[in-house]
């Protein structure tokens, strides 16, 4: 797993079905419209009881058109709740 990556997702809020965030691009020279967002909610074990997340919902959303070193508020279609057990895991391609 990566602990830092060019692709920066902060201000996470979840409104009905969808996902704000500030989107930063801090790669050098490619714009992230080349990349895609997918993303999955997923229902944690209970702590202690082992086991592995379980899989709620999956999508994808291509990244929207930003140049290198900018940052823009942005949105994406999501699911509507999370659970205090619930996560939402996102990957930049």
């Amino acid at each position: 797993k990566q602990i830092w990556s060019p692709v920066q997702l902060t201000n996470l809020a979840f409104e009905p079905n969808t996902l704000r965030m500030r989107l930063e691009n801090r790669y050098d020279f490619m714009d992230l419209e080349r990349c895609s967002l997918r993303w999955r909610a997923l229902r944690l074990p209970v702590a202690g009881a082992g086991g592995s997340a379980v899989t709620l919902a999956e999508g994808s959303a291509a990244a929207p058109p930003l140049a290198p070193h900018q940052s823009r508020d942005w949105q994406m279609a999501a699911p509507a709740n999370l659970g205090v057990d619930e996560i939402i895991e996102i990957l930049a391609q």
